[in-house]
């Protein structure tokens, strides 16, 4: 992504950050290296998707490092189903929404 965003400057090119599609060592650091050509968010429940690799979002480190970049604006949440796990999407979207609300006052 960074390879793309950095071959135009353009204000109507910029990137919707899936938090859920971080498959790398430290994703918390690669989300702060694309903060700067964020123009939407899409938070998701864990940083390496729906694989068993990762753990869930350190929710109160992510607004952190939204918050140090001086993003403002809504911040979208999304749940989904993992293989093998029971899938409630209102109790997944509480769960989610209520997290990111703690880490908010938190921050």
């Amino acid at each position: 992504c960074l390879e793309i965003l950095g071959r135009f400057q353009s204000p109507w090119l910029g990137l919707v950050l899936d938090t859920g599609h971080f498959h790398t060592a430290d994703p918390y650091a690669d989300i702060a290296r694309m903060i700067p050509f964020t123009v939407n968010w899409q938070i998701k429940e864990r940083t390496h998707g729906n694989g068993p690799a990762g753990g869930a979002t350190d929710l109160p480190r992510l607004v952190s490092l939204i918050r140090a970049a001086g993003w403002r604006g809504y911040v979208p949440i999304e749940t989904l189903p993992r293989d093998g796990f029971p899938y409630d999407p209102e109790v997944a979207v509480d769960a989610l929404l209520g997290g990111l609300r703690t880490a908010l006052q938190g921050a």
